[in-house]
């Protein structure tokens, strides 16, 4: 073997070095985002399914008149620039029995739908969720 020989098999070595470690940063930064959703969702899971469930609890007072305001939680998350941040979500009905709750996070929409069931003559107000995070349900003779 001559010298130049080994100069170039450890440059080439260095050189894979250096792919290998790159490709296992860009596995292990994609696999931190997948993961950072994957809690965002569950967040959001779970209060759309506890507000579809206080909905759907409505029934057993309808037939008198009450008044209910439910502080939906705020979802944890970082954002674009490494910040822990708490936002409420945007909760909409977007059917006559489909709830929808979503948050923007770093430029991406992430939602969950559930489902409820409300008697007639049941009013739902989704309107400020977002900045107050109250959502209001009555019901009024």
């Amino acid at each position: 073997m001559q010298k130049a020989q080994i100069s170039l098999d450890l440059l080439l070595a260095l050189l894979t070095a250096i792919v290998l470690i790159t490709s296992f940063g860009y596995v292990i930064n994609a696999e931190r985002q997948s993961h950072e959703q994957l809690l965002i969702r569950q967040q959001l899971a779970s209060i759309t399914e506890n507000t579809a469930n206080i909905l759907t609890s409505t029934q057993s007072i309808s037939d008198m008149e009450f008044s209910i305001q439910y502080k939906l939680p705020k979802i944890k998350y970082v954002d674009e620039n490494q910040n822990n941040r708490s936002d409420y979500p945007t909760v909409r009905i977007l059917d006559e029995n489909k709830l929808n709750a979503g948050i923007m996070v770093k430029g991406k929409l992430i939602d969950y739908n559930a489902y409820f069931w409300v008697p007639k003559g049941i009013v739902i107000i989704p309107d400020n969720v977002y900045t107050t995070g109250i959502l209001g349900v009555s019901k009024s003779a």
